[in-house]
């Protein structure tokens, strides 16, 4: 995929030809307030000592180690979603505590988010699972005290039916200003920092973090046939600046946005099979 890093008075990104754009999204902050061992009831009503925190459940399945669960209403124009974790905080678990345990824990190797998506009552839901204790580096356990939540809403497909239209942009968005080629080569989530641009030759003392702005028309090889629908021009996406001081773009700010690789997966109805077409004339 390739991007385009556009600068007038202020900065504007472009995502030229394989980009699908974030929508909206939802950023949090999570404060785990451990509690320590706790006695709780399990599956067999028995008293037993189990890790616990403000909020979390303690999982029988895993030998009653705790969990986070969340869950998140996606809007009525997504299909999906993106999470990502970060500004991760951690603390050991001591061997005191883990001793006392009626259950050993069962932690991750690494902390690994586990997202799936599900309808509850005709809403489409993401739900969000974490298991907040991981393997220890340094040896013994560690537990999470703090994180923050990135959530992107990927936008469904529209029909071309409804989308066909006999009117053309009068100028092209490409058509003033400077830009910036990046390129991307798979489907994800794409974190473009302050430093990155600053190294792309970008102005920094110009750019405000409030008119940034993310253009593309999504990924894949364009239709051979001329009927089917294809845009005119660039199309205008959102994303999501992450600025620590309102209107600044400073060191340690960053920008996320949803990008997608040249080649993409469709569902052959008549095979019933998941189909690669690879994009035989770009690899971004």
């Amino acid at each position: 995929m390739k991007k385009y890093l556009k600068i007038l008075s202020t900065v504007l990104i472009i995502l030229l030809a394989h980009s699908m754009l974030i929508g909206q999204g939802i950023q949090k902050k999570v404060v785990l307030k451990w509690t320590g061992l706790q006695t709780i009831q399990g599956i067999n009503y028995e008293s037993l000592q189990a890790l616990c925190a403000d909020g979390l459940s303690n999982d029988a399945s895993k030998n009653y180690t705790p969990v986070y669960f969340e869950k998140f209403k996606l809007p009525l124009n997504s299909a999906s979603c993106d999470i990502l974790i970060t500004h991760t905080e951690w603390e050991p678990i001591s061997n005191t505590l883990i001793d006392s345990l009626s259950y050993a824990l069962q932690p991750d190797e690494s902390l690994k988010p586990l997202v799936e998506t599900g309808i509850e009552r005709g809403v489409t839901m993401a739900m969000l699972s974490i298991n907040p204790v991981v393997v220890n580096p340094e040896g013994g356990m560690m537990r999470l005290k703090s994180f923050t939540i990135d959530l992107v809403y990927i936008p469904g497909t529209k029909k071309a039916s409804a989308l066909k239209s006999g009117e053309y942009s009068a100028h092209s968005v490409l058509a003033q200003g400077n830009w910036y080629k990046i390129q991307l080569d798979q489907t994800g989530i794409y974190k473009l920092t302050y430093a990155e641009m600053q190294a792309m030759g970008v102005n920094m003392t110009t750019v405000n973090p409030n008119s940034i702005r993310l253009f593309g028309n999504g990924g894949g090889l364009l239709p051979e046939a001329n009927s089917i629908f294809r845009y005119d021009d660039l199309t205008e996406n959102a994303i999501q600046v992450v600025a620590v001081n309102p209107g600044v773009f400073a060191p340690g700010d960053y920008i996320l946005f949803y990008g997608t690789s040249p080649g993409k997966i469709t569902y052959n109805k008549d095979t019933r099979r998941f189909e690669h077409v690879q994009n035989i004339y770009s690899d971004h």
